[in-house]
């Protein structure tokens, strides 16, 4: 049972752990992937599950994970949502979508989408096995239908990272290929074979870029954390400095200790938002471990804190029922 669940403010219970969480009303949330439920969602070819982030961010970030059910027969059509901005992630399949700068991309497992609102698409093709994970800024989203872009060319610019790792993008002589700008956030696409590896904050994981902290002017940052050596003691107790961050884990366990009382298994498919601030502590990570992590704003920092004070010693433990 997740804290929502439980009527449990955990960044409230804390003590003065983050005194801007709990002004904001966000919470601790366990995404377990046999409690979090479908709800309804924007595309009828598309099955929605909830991941808590909307419930624990107070509305300001919706985390869902996005299956196809049946075929999608004909393209969207051009369209564009009414939000902050939007992460999408490929966890299995393949979509093309068109955009208004000049680009037609190929998305496949692995890769990723940064958009901010008002961003004008047309999805043309989904295939019948499509998994997704998408991110939205704030957790309500609308979608405005819209008219082609005006001058776009019948024939864009094919965008896709290619079986060699090289990604295909357009040259620099390329016409019909515009910046995209709302808000001062740009556009991004996210390949696998063009996604940089960047420093972290613990040195048995690799960190690969989607490219979102620089896209949304430092307002989100989302990384695929890969374990490339064993943990051989846990993190210790500790807080983040930020609003808020979500992890999905895409393979492996994680357990986690958390300052509300209860230790956390978390396997593939289960989901952790965690209001910054919060206490927590890593205990053991698998030698195969791999998640996604978004973080608002895109700079976290690290304190090192005591084990809450008066924390019982056996935590109640909290996992997926399948």
């Amino acid at each position: 049972m997740n804290d929502v669940e439980m009527g449990t403010n955990s960044a409230a219970a804390a003590g003065g752990s983050n005194p801007d969480a709990r002004q904001q009303g966000l919470q601790l949330v366990k995404g377990f992937k046999s409690e979090t439920p479908s709800v309804p969602g924007r595309r009828a070819f598309f099955k929605y599950r909830d991941l808590g982030a909307n419930a624990g961010s107070n509305g300001r970030m919706r985390a869902s994970k996005v299956t196809s059910i049946e075929k999608m027969v004909e393209p969207t059509g051009w369209h564009y949502h009414v939000c902050e901005m939007q992460f999408v992630y490929w966890l299995k399949g393949t979509a093309v979508l068109e955009f208004e700068d000049g680009t037609v991309g190929t998305f496949r497992e692995g890769d990723s989408l940064f958009m901010p609102g008002g961003v004008r698409h047309n999805e043309i093709y989904l295939s019948d096995d499509q998994e997704v994970l998408e991110v939205l800024v704030p957790g309500e989203i609308g979608t405005v239908p819209c008219d082609r872009p005006e001058g776009l060319p019948l024939n864009l610019k094919p965008i896709a990272s290619d079986g060699d790792g090289q990604q295909t993008r357009p040259g620099t002589d390329a016409q019909h290929v515009d910046k995209v700008v709302r808000n001062g956030m740009t556009f991004v696409t996210g390949f696998t074979s063009d996604t940089p590896y960047v420093s972290g904050r613990r040195s048995f994981f690799k960190y690969r870029d989607f490219g979102a902290k620089s896209a949304s002017s430092g307002k989100m940052r989302a990384t695929k954390m890969t374990a490339i050596a064993e943990m051989l003691e846990p993190t210790g107790w500790h807080s983040h400095s930020c609003e808020m961050q979500f992890v999905y884990y895409l393979k492996g366990e994680v357990v986690l200790e958390f300052e509300d009382g209860t230790v956390g298994t978390f396997r593939a498919g289960d989901s952790v938002f965690i209001p910054g601030g919060v206490r927590h502590n890593e205990i053991h990570i698998s030698h195969d471990n791999e998640a996604l992590e978004v973080v608002l704003p895109g700079e976290m920092g690290t304190v090192a804190c005591d084990r809450p004070e008066g924390l019982s010693l056996t935590l109640k433990p909290v996992a997926s029922k399948e």
